[in-house]
C-alpha cells in the first residue's frame, strides 16, 4: 500500500471583493519524503522567525519578500499543487449562502486533488492499480456543506467509481482501481510546518494574479488549475 500526504492551505477569504481565491499546497508520496520536508521547512522557519520581534509562527503576510522567497525556494524539490478561483466568475447564488461556499470550496479542492493525482499517474510516480492511503491536511475551517457528501466521500466517490455530468452526458472514469482509504483532518497552521509551507505556496500563487506575475506559477513538480 501507498501511503501518500497532501497538506493544503488558503490565500484568505472567499468573496467577490476579493477576485482570486487560491488553495495550495504539497504532496509527498512517502512518510520519508514528507518528514525530510518538515525538518527542512521547520529549520529555515525557526531562522527567520528568530529574527522577528514577537514572532509566534511565520506567515506569508507581513512576511519580508526575501524571507518568503526563502521558505518558497527550501520546498521546491516536492511536489506541490494549487487551484485558483476566480470568485466574480461564480454564480451568485453560490456566493450569496454560505454553505454552498463551502460546497464549491470542497469541489474545487477535489478537482485540484484528483488533476495532480492524474498527472502523477501518468509520469508514473503513482500505479493507480496499488491500495493507497491517502492523508490530508487542511488549514482549519468551517466544513458544513449543503451537498450530498462530503469532501472525504466525494474524493472516494470518484476516485474509485467515477462520476456522470449529467450537463454534459459525459462519464469520468475512475482513476484508482486498488483500494482506497481517505483520512481528512483539519488544522491551525501554527501547530503544523507543512500547512505553513501551503501558506507560502497559496498566497504566492495569490500574488501571481493580483499582480499579474505569471513567472511564479512555473514551479518544478508544480500542477496549477484555474477555476471556473
Amino acid at each position: 500500500m501507498q501511503t501518500i500526504y497532501i497538506y493544503l492551505d488558503d490565500s484568505g477569504v472567499f468573496h467577490r471583493n476579493d477576485r482570486y481565491f487560491v488553495y495550495g499546497g504539497y504532496l509527498f508520496l512517502d512518510k520519508k519524503e514528507k518528514d525530510t520536508a518538515r525538518r527542512k521547512y521547520r529549520k529555515l522557519s525557526d531562522q527567520i522567525k528568530a529574527t522577528i520581534d514577537g514572532c509566534v509562527e511565520v506567515k506569508s503576510f507581513g512576511l519580508a519578500a526575501k524571507h518568503r522567497r526563502a521558505l518558497y525556494n527550501v520546498m521546491k524539490p516536492y511536489e506541490s499543487l494549487s487551484v485558483c478561483v476566480n470568485t466574480r466568475r461564480i454564480n451568485k447564488d453560490i456566493m450569496s449562502e454560505k454553505k454552498s461556499i463551502h460546497r464549491f470550496k470542497d469541489y474545487a479542492l477535489k478537482r485540484c486533488i484528483k488533476s495532480k493525482f492524474m498527472d502523477l499517474i501518468r509520469k508514473g510516480k503513482i500505479d493507480p492499480y496499488e491500495d493507497v492511503n491517502l492523508i490530508i491536511c487542511i488549514d482549519e475551517q468551517g466544513t458544513a456543506t449543503n451537498g450530498y457528501y462530503d469532501l472525504k466521500s466525494s474524493i472516494y466517490e470518484e476516485f474509485i467509481h467515477g462520476v456522470h455530468n449529467f450537463d454534459y452526458s459525459v462519464f469520468h472514469k475512475p482513476i484508482l482501481y486498488g483500494n482506497l482509504m481517505i483520512d481528512v483532518s483539519y488544522k491551525t497552521s501554527i501547530s503544523d510546518y507543512l500547512i505553513q509551507a501551503s501558506d507560502i505556496i497559496a498566497n504566492t500563487i495569490w500574488h501571481s494574479h493580483t499582480h499579474s506575475k505569471h513567472q511564479l506559477r512555473n514551479k518544478t513538480n508544480h500542477f496549477y488549475l484555474q477555476l471556473p
